[in-house]
């Protein structure tokens, strides 16, 4: 059975010339990830990029993350070095008690863990980002968003710190120990602030550099989404990959718009798009949701009306868009 040994938080070795011998790794660098993860750390990461981005989104990321250490730490014990890899059958690899730990080791685990977590929400923090600047919808999202808007703020450190999950706990215990009269009543930002503050300057200037780096990240990808609002209708795509990339969050992303019309106008909005790719059609249909003619969409409601409006659809995309005196169904299926 593989032994545990003391993780340090070592960097990929380098070949001569400097190249960065893991490609992962290198790929991690051109983006400018800070977590410097690779292999089956990286893998790990990535198959909950989806999760963080909704659970970020839905501010309930505080529980989610108890979730992930769980099972970061049981695939990948403190004592595993960062850049060594995990053998595959982990039941193998024996890591000591905490009982049996002397006071430095487990003073070291403590810090490990620590530092490792931090570097796990940078790591995330930055796949968010990275994730929202790739989304062909973007810079329409943007530009749909702005109304009279102003251009966003750089936040305090000690506003970006009470957002932290682990620190926003920590400004909890001292709230309800300092002002339990206060308990329930509301926010209280500036009392929260006030504490925020004091913790903050208690942390590592290791810390706060990292968490003004982070902010300062963030700040300019603010400002970049927000400058991309300035131009007209989203630029044409010419990329088969990002086409289909765009048709797959076309749900997600429009009926919002869509019920948005519906209540703001009081008519019926329907959505049809196609294509015709490799000789079979990806046609897709939305309708904006509203109570009336019976709760039902048009498909339920008149199926072979429905059809007959699809097979002219189909028709029309094999023509181009060209008038073809077409009256047969086109050979083409459906995707």
């Amino acid at each position: 059975m593989t032994k545990g040994k003391a993780q340090g938080d070592k960097r990929p070795k380098q070949k001569k010339g400097g190249e960065v011998d893991d490609e992962n790794e290198a790929e991690a660098k051109r983006r400018g990830n800070p977590g410097g993860f690779h292999g089956a750390r990286l893998e790990f990461l990535r198959a909950r990029v989806e999760e963080f981005c909704k659970h970020s989104a839905d501010s309930t990321t505080r529980g989610w993350w108890k979730g992930v250490w769980k099972d970061y730490w049981q695939q990948f014990p403190w004592t595993l070095a960062l850049d060594e890899e995990p053998p595959e059958d982990i039941s193998t690899y024996v890591v000591k008690p905490d009982t049996e730990l002397t006071a430095e080791e487990m003073a070291t685990k403590n810090k490990t863990k620590e530092d490792t977590q931090a570097k796990i929400k940078r790591w995330f923090s930055y796949a968010r980002i990275s994730k929202s600047a790739s989304n062909p919808f973007a810079k329409w999202i943007s530009q749909l968003r702005r109304v009279d808007e102003q251009a966003p703020r750089r936040l305090a450190l000690y506003q970006s710190y009470m957002q932290d999950d682990d620190a926003l706990a920590k400004i909890n215990d001292v709230f309800k120990e300092r002002y339990p009269e206060l308990v329930g009543k509301k926010n209280r930002i500036k009392e929260r602030g006030q504490i925020a503050r004091e913790l903050l300057a208690a942390e590592t200037e290791e810390y706060r550099n990292e968490l003004k780096a982070r902010v300062d990240e963030e700040f300019e990808a603010a400002m970049e989404e927000y400058k991309t609002g300035d131009s007209a209708a989203a630029a044409e795509v010419k990329d088969p990959a990002l086409q289909q990339e765009a048709r797959e969050r076309l749900a997600v992303t429009v009926q919002p718009l869509l019920d948005s019309l519906r209540a703001l106008t009081g008519s019926h909005v329907l959505l049809v798009t196609g294509t015709v790719i490799d000789g079979k059609f990806d046609v897709r249909t939305l309708q904006a949701k509203a109570p009336g003619t019976q709760g039902l969409k048009l498909s339920a409601w008149d199926s072979r009306g429905f059809k007959n409006i699809m097979d002219q659809w189909m028709r029309y995309l094999v023509a181009g868009g060209k008038y073809v005196p077409c009256y047969s169904r086109p050979t083409a299926h459906r995707v």
